[in-house]
């Protein structure tokens, strides 16, 4: 078990480095650093977004219908379980501008309920899906 002196003595040792071997260090073991059921969490919202829409989501693809799915998972992880949208941006392979972009856009269904009918019916579906 790491203790708060070892913490501590690790994060003296970093500021040491120089800025360049700093960053160096960040790109080779950042991604590692997400926490395993972030992880595991993340592939099982994206695997129940698939299964209601019933094709994948592709990481890449701006279509709308993947952009919405996308943009509702994230919502569920930032909004409703408290992850930063920094490491969900992670998660998804994103900026995290593209997360903010994303909540706001949820944030929009949610005011025109109306005008977004279908995607409310797949966020009432996911969150179903997900409580069980």
């Amino acid at each position: 078990m790491v203790n708060q002196q070892d913490i501590s003595e690790l994060k003296d040792e970093c500021l040491a480095l120089e800025r360049s071997e700093r960053i160096e260090l960040y790109r080779s073991i950042g991604r590692s650093l997400l926490h395993k059921d972030d992880i595991d969490r993340y592939n099982y919202l994206m695997a129940v977004m698939e299964d209601i829409l019933g094709y994948p989501i592709l990481e890449n693809c701006r279509a709308r219908k993947y952009t919405y799915a996308r943009a509702l998972v994230a919502y569920q992880m930032v909004r409703k379980e408290g992850q930063t949208i920094i490491g969900v941006g992670r998660l998804m392979k994103k900026n995290h501008s593209t997360i903010i972009y994303y909540l706001n856009l949820v944030d929009t269904f949610f005011s025109i309920p109306s005008a977004y009918r279908d995607v409310i019916d797949i966020w009432k579906q996911f969150t179903k899906k997900i409580q069980i």
